[in-house]
């Protein structure tokens, strides 16, 4: 599977989303007759195939992230080797993994753990490699800003408060305010606690490059006055009192493209509203029902949304920009969610937004 896996890595490197879903659709198992992609992979491309024409530059920059922290190259062999090994001792060590065997835990580092991700991203210029041996001037042009992103730094950030759109978090070091979109970073979080990330500039303002890692809050204040060191802090942090703190740098599951939400948690948002079957399963159309109970009870105020609480807003729109969705969510919306649509796409920040004004649009064309 070398041949097809090199292929498709190769259409990414052009931006072409499309390309390398057909070589992946052709060639779906490996040679053990199991599914050989990784699902976050196929997903990404979906994302990017479907929204194209809408798809903002900073999502183009996410989806240079993820290939480059999956570049096969000799420049990048040592990268990957030391950020596995740093981020598997902070996780205790290798008989602190999961998976059925080494292979199978490592990997699950490889794609989940956000310590692994920065170190080869950042530290150690994985980025940066990318951009300069393996991206083609066809897929950076869609980027926005994705040079700066290379010499991002680490911050040590406050969260303060949420809204619909926005969220507000205070530097650690600088004390100043930041605005960033509400694409889900803190829809784990409570006001006050820390969180380690990396803002990047684009051409609307800063956000997050990827999730935010909470923190501690004694940690986030050792690591404050000098966030470059914030790796030799995590290093010598007592792992039981992080253990304690409920710390877990594999909680964000790696990076998203278009949202900051983790599925299960966007799916906990969604959940109240699921209509189960006396099977007990789910369906697809059931999932897209329950997106738009949750809609209308964002907008009538039905939900009430708490300080403390999960945030149902990205929860929501991280649910309507999975894969099909759309089209699932097209055979039900009516005339009488109209209202709804137009208040989903002004309050909901990011792409999503998009998906409600064609969703309106399937309304108006049905009248």
């Amino acid at each position: 599977m070398l041949g097809p896996m090199f292929e498709a890595d190769e259409a990414e490197h052009r931006g072409d989303a499309r390309g390398a879903l057909a070589i992946i659709e052709q060639h779906l198992v490996g040679s053990d007759g199991r599914a050989f992609w990784r699902p976050a992979r196929i997903e990404r491309l979906l994302q990017v195939a479907a929204l194209e024409p809408v798809l903002p530059g900073w999502a183009t920059s996410r989806w240079i992230l993820d290939q480059a922290l999956q570049l096969m190259d000799d420049a990048m062999r040592e990268p990957h080797r030391r950020g596995l090994e740093i981020a598997v001792e902070l996780r205790g060590g290798p008989q602190d993994l999961p998976g059925t065997d080494e292979v199978e835990a490592m990997a699950k580092v490889r794609d989940h753990d956000w310590v692994y991700r920065q170190l080869v991203l950042y530290e150690y210029g994985g980025l940066s490699t990318f951009l300069r041996r393996a991206a083609t001037p066809d897929l950076v042009v869609g980027a926005d800003h994705i040079q700066d992103w290379t010499r991002a730094p680490m911050r040590v950030l406050r969260f303060r408060e949420r809204a619909e759109q926005t969220l507000t978090w205070t530097d650690l070091t600088s004390g100043d305010q930041v605005v960033v979109p509400n694409l889900g970073a803190a829809a784990m979080l409570v006001p006050g606690e820390c969180a380690l990330g990396r803002l990047v500039p684009t051409v609307a303002g800063v956000l997050f490059e990827g999730m935010p890692l909470r923190i501690p809050e004694a940690l986030a204040a050792a690591a404050a006055p000098d966030p470059f060191r914030w790796l030799d802090v995590l290093r010598t942090w007592p792992r039981s009192d992080l253990q304690e703190d409920g710390f877990d740098p594999a909680i964000v599951h790696g990076n998203l493209l278009l949202t900051d939400v983790p599925r299960p948690i966007s799916q906990l948002a969604v959940g109240p509203f699921l209509q189960v079957r006396q099977d007990g399963r789910v369906t697809p159309g059931g999932i897209a029902a329950a997106l738009l109970d949750l809609g209308r009870a964002l907008v009538s105020g039905v939900l009430e949304v708490a300080d403390d609480g999960l945030d149902p807003w990205p929860c929501l729109a991280a649910e309507l920009l999975a894969p099909t969705m759309s089209l699932r969510l097209a055979e039900r919306v009516t005339a009488a969610d109209a209202h709804v649509l137009a208040e989903l796409e002004r309050r909901l920040a990011g792409p999503a937004a998009y998906v409600c004004r064609e969703l309106a649009k399937v309304v108006e064309r049905a009248a």
